[in-house]
């Protein structure tokens, strides 16, 4: 589940080498700390000065929270401030074989011979593994024989590495959110009653039934994620960014705490719910009344004849949003229409 196509077009390899000399065992290895926003980089020396451009419009995606809050945010260190970084959840290595920096010869090391020879045939030019230097870990490592080739590489392929780290840290909050006490039976008793399926965390409940329109909710407090899962009979044509809001709107004034989504500011992009295409909107819902808003998302999708659309909202006006929004992307990940 995504806001856009994932962008892997290259050849994604396994760090192969020295895993045992960066690492260490497993047994002993703390947890991944600096939450999973952050992403350290390790790069310097005159390939930072041609690749910091590019890697900054690669993570300069963005939530409406209302105020925008990046989904990443990036932190720049050389090798010798490495550790700074090495018991992040997201690390990113970017060296060159013909550079003689201290990144560079850190990438050599990690990569065996195979790996090397993949490189400089143009075979390769990522990397991943996972829990290198801590538990909860992906490090990325993007190298090409020289910098220029490096920077070519990040320009066209980049987007590679960013769906990497998202992917993994998307799997990671869905072990976290399914942990414990996850609501099966409630979510088999909906399948069996209408149809259509997704994984509820143990503290959603249901505050809202209906059959005309028809429409599940659920919410979670402390702070208010809202869940809405709402169906009609439609046409897969009828599916649009217009269509989906006016849905989403009518619904909203049927609810106790009236709203309505702010038209001003919308993304929309296409992805993949339960291997159905779905148009995905991220923006800003607003009360009717009272002021009051926060970031929402919703997704419409079609399957057999039947339109769905999936909604949620955050409403936590004390602090940042953005994982609250993840969260909520990641339930709808499981939706199986």
């Amino acid at each position: 589940m995504t806001r856009r196509r994932l962008a892997h077009t290259a050849t994604v390899a396994l760090i192969a080498a020295a895993a045992g000399a960066i690492s260490g065992c497993d047994v002993f290895k703390r947890q991944a700390s600096e939450g999973d926003s952050m992403v350290g980089v390790g790069v310097e020396g005159r390939i930072a000065d041609v690749v910091r451009p590019i890697v900054g419009g690669i993570f300069d995606e963005r939530i409406y929270t209302p105020q925008p809050e990046r989904r990443f945010a990036v932190e720049y260190v050389p090798d010798d401030s490495l550790a700074l970084v090495t018991s992040w959840q997201n690390v990113v290595l970017l060296g060159a074989l013909e550079s003689d920096d201290g990144i560079s010869r850190r990438v050599r090391r990690m990569l065996s011979d195979e790996a090397l020879d993949g490189v400089r045939d143009g075979e390769l030019r990522v990397f991943r593994q996972q829990d290198v230097w801590v538990r909860g870990q992906t490090v990325v490592v993007a190298v090409a024989p020289t910098r220029g080739e490096l920077a070519a590489w990040l320009k066209e392929n980049g987007a590679v590495i960013y769906d990497i780290l998202r992917e993994d840290r998307y799997a990671r909050m869905k072990k976290h959110l399914y942990a414990r006490l996850e609501q099966k039976e409630i979510a088999d008793s909906l399948r069996k009653a209408h149809g259509w399926y997704f994984r509820i965390p143990h503290d959603f409940t249901i505050v809202a039934s209906e059959r005309d329109p028809s429409f599940v909710r659920f919410r979670r407090p402390f702070p208010d994620r809202f869940i809405t899962i709402a169906w009609k009979l439609g046409t897969p044509d009828s599916i649009s960014v217009d269509a989906l809001v006016r849905w989403r709107d009518r619904l909203g004034r049927t609810y106790p705490d009236t709203s309505r989504t702010n038209p001003a500011i919308l993304d929309s992009a296409w992805t993949t719910l339960g291997g159905v295409d779905a148009l995905a909107v991220h923006g800003i819902w607003e009360t009717i009344g009272p002021a009051g808003g926060g970031p929402c998302l919703a997704y419409l999708l079609h399957k057999d004849g039947t339109l769905y659309l999936l909604d949620g909202k955050v409403y936590a006006p004390d602090r940042r949003k953005g994982q609250y929004v993840r969260q909520l992307e990641t339930i709808f990940s499981t939706f199986e229409p």
